[in-house]
């Protein structure tokens, strides 16, 4: 007997984190490429995007590396422009959340 014809399509809740699980057979380029586009359509529509990421070990520098990469490619600039990607942050609040995103020198335990 086979179950794949009584399949569903399911939405799991992880957490508030909304994190990327990539798994060890994974190519770090395309799911780096995919981790970023979510991100940006989060960042036009406030509803989707990976805030956190699950990989094995033996991927991460290869996915860290990936994402920088791609992550460098997107056009920063005026939101009106249609090349751009991403635009300005443009309130301090908005400033201090993203802020908290990376860690500081201290929270990465590199002193001060």
């Amino acid at each position: 007997m086979s179950a794949a014809p009584d399949l569903k399509r399911v939405t799991l809740e992880l957490g508030g984190n909304d994190p990327a699980i990539i798994l060890d057979d994974a190519d770090p380029a395309v799911v780096s490429r995919a981790i970023v586009r979510r991100r940006l359509q989060q960042q036009r529509a406030g509803l989707l995007g990976h805030q956190a990421g699950l990989c094995p070990e033996a991927l991460h520098d290869d996915v860290v590396e990936a994402l920088a990469g791609y992550a460098s490619t997107v056009k920063v600039g005026d939101g009106t422009d249609p090349e751009s990607k991403l635009g300005p942050i443009n309130n301090e609040p908005q400033y201090e959340r993203v802020k908290s995103w990376w860690p500081t020198p201290s929270r990465a335990g590199l002193g001060r």
